[in-house]
């Protein structure tokens, strides 16, 4: 089992070092709105495959934290200038808005999120992202008129 090991780990080392390389090739730091920028706020973005990326977002709206994990996946790589992508996400999908004794309360309600958009690189490292999100989400009871689909639209860098 030793033996095993000593003979896997430089192949492990390989691979961490093949994705932190991955990692330094093409991160994007963004601001925007929608889901994955935590409404209205920032999204960090990390390339750990020719096609995958790791992304979190934390923003706000109506005085009420939000936050989002997932990842996109871009079928036809990520580094040329116009790159179409799907994402999927989990975390803040809807602030719902409670008018109950006169006063107004917000709260966030979590779920998923799926879209799909581009990236578009305008400008050397400089780049615009449009995503069509469908949430997937609950209402509680008392609830209604939520809609399902939504947007995002942002700035980023990509380092």
């Amino acid at each position: 089992m030793v033996f095993l090991l000593i003979l896997l780990r430089p192949i492990g080392n390989v691979f961490a070092e093949d994705i932190l390389e991955k990692l330094r090739e093409d991160s994007r730091f963004g601001v925007g709105i929608g889901v994955p920028y935590g409404f209205f706020g920032a999204n960090i973005e990390a390339s750990v495959l020719d096609y995958v990326s790791l992304s979190g977002g934390l923003g706000a709206l109506h005085n009420e934290g939000c936050w989002v994990i997932g990842g996109r996946v871009y079928p036809f790589k990520r580094n040329v200038r116009f790159s179409p992508r799907l994402s999927a996400f989990y975390g803040t999908v809807a602030i719902l808005k409670n008018e109950a004794g006169g006063t107004i309360n917000y709260s966030t309600l979590l779920g998923w999120s799926f879209g799909v958009g581009f990236d578009w690189k305008f400008y050397g490292r400089n780049s615009v992202d449009f995503d069509v999100i469908y949430r997937v989400f609950s209402l509680p009871s008392g609830y209604s008129d939520a809609n399902d689909e939504s947007f995002l639209l942002g700035y980023g860098y990509h380092f």
